[in-house]
């Protein structure tokens, strides 16, 4: 079977193998049957009249079929393919589709046919872009079609696959890199965790070392407290024994004292009186000798 070219979804019908099988009414069977033979690869012949217009189309199977009846020489052989045309309207109406549908869609129309037609050619009519009147017709293989179809097919699940691979080349990629920044970010959480750990334990160590500090320094401070107690306690009493003592040496003082300012009032007293009798001793012997009293300053004098 004839290979086709590469094809993508979006191919048409003229990029396939298309058979210009044609003849003209008036031309015999026996000539169709002939070029049916010349060429294996014809499913069928298309009978196109002088106007270029497409008046039918006679099947491979169709004419062998009728080879192998009765009478098939003077019924078909020596007659015009016309007749075989008007002998049989049923059987020679082909589905005609552009040269510009695409193969995919070509492929519908043609399965949406009857399943005895299913199988059968598809006439392919090209129009020229700058005649519009001027057709031309040409025979498209069913199995031919359908390996476009296949090939256009194969081509989509290939291209699933690569979508896909690439797809999961991207996850796998994306996981991964996911899953080392995870295991850099754990690495990382876990250095920093026993980092802590680290220095959790050289703080505890630190507590436990202060703390025998302060248990110790608790123990000596209990000690020297009590010391320090009893010192005090002995010192209050020896201060409150002197306190005793100066408070009795006060009360001596202050009896000295009482004793002191009598004194001295009789002292004052005393004083008083030797100067009352200094003055009149003064003044009787002033008057024996018989001066005249100047004043004080002579007694004094």
């Amino acid at each position: 079977m004839t290979s086709v070219p590469p094809l993508a979804q979006s191919s048409t019908l003229e990029e396939l193998l298309l058979l210009e099988a044609q003849v003209t009414p008036s031309v015999l069977g026996i000539e169709v049957f002939q070029q049916l033979k010349q060429h294996q690869d014809w499913p069928g012949i298309l009978i196109i009249n002088q106007q270029d217009k497409l008046v039918g189309m006679v099947l491979r199977r169709h004419i062998f079929d009728n080879i192998g009846q009765p009478f098939a020489t003077e019924l078909f052989l020596k007659r015009p393919i016309r007749s075989f045309l008007d002998d049989n309207p049923d059987c020679c109406t082909p589905l005609i589709l552009s040269y510009q549908d695409k193969i995919e869609e070509a492929v519908q129309q043609g399965l949406d046919r009857s399943n005895l037609e299913q199988c059968d050619p598809i006439v392919v009519e090209y129009q020229h872009p700058q005649l519009p009147d001027l057709h031309s017709y040409f025979v498209l293989d069913w199995p031919t079609l359908l390996l476009a179809h296949s090939q256009i097919l194969q081509g989509v699940n290939q291209r699933v696959r690569q979508q896909s691979q690439f797809n999961e080349q991207q996850t796998t990629q994306i996981y991964s890199q996911t899953i080392e920044e995870h295991q850099v970010e754990l690495q990382s959480q876990h250095q920093l965790i026993e980092q802590q750990r680290q220095q959790l334990l050289a703080q505890a160590e630190e507590i436990q070392l202060l703390h025998q500090r302060f248990r110790y320094i608790g123990q000596f401070l209990s000690r020297e407290g009590e010391n320090a107690f009893q010192s005090m306690f002995a010192g209050a009493n020896v201060i409150c024994h002197n306190t005793n003592q100066i408070t009795s040496i006060g009360q001596l003082f202050a009896s000295e004292l009482k004793t002191l300012d009598s004194t001295s009032v009789l002292i004052e007293k005393s004083s008083r009186q030797v100067r009352q009798l200094s003055l009149q001793a003064s003044i009787a012997i002033n008057k024996q000798n018989g001066a005249e009293t100047t004043g004080f300053s002579l007694i004094v004098g």
